[in-house]
């Protein structure tokens, strides 16, 4: 497809150190994992305000608002994989990913923690 020069696969640990680093430069953060529960890399990317490819495996999909702040495809699939890379960066410049992933992420428990302990508290009470 000619992107050999454009595309870098960093397929091993990364210190942390180096995160930041790579996910500044990256456009799409891709997630294809064949078993997964959940993935703090997921996460890392959304804290760099970056679009995710994920696999539909473990509790991955259910973070990714489909279409908005990434896209979910089936796992072990190649097409998909290929297609969901493609429709990304057809989509990007009609979609604002990262005001998506601001607004997922400002839905995020651990940001109403407050909130959620309140409810628990009154519901214990009745």
């Amino acid at each position: 497809m000619g992107l050999k020069n454009d595309t870098v696969i960093i397929n091993k640990f990364v210190p942390n150190e180096d995160v930041a680093k790579y996910n500044k430069i990256s456009d799409l953060v891709i997630l294809p994992y064949r078993s997964a529960t959940q993935s703090g890399i997921l996460n890392l990317a959304y804290g760099f305000l970056k679009p995710v490819l994920v696999t539909n495996v473990g509790g991955l999909a259910e973070f990714v608002d489909n279409g908005k702040t990434g896209y979910v495809i089936k796992p072990d699939s190649q097409e998909d994989l290929v297609n969901g890379i493609i429709n990304f960066f057809e989509q990007r410049q009609k979609l604002n990913f990262e005001e998506n992933i601001k607004k997922r992420v400002s839905r995020n428990a651990f940001n109403n923690l407050p909130e959620l302990f309140e409810k628990i508290i009154s519901d214990t009470e009745r």
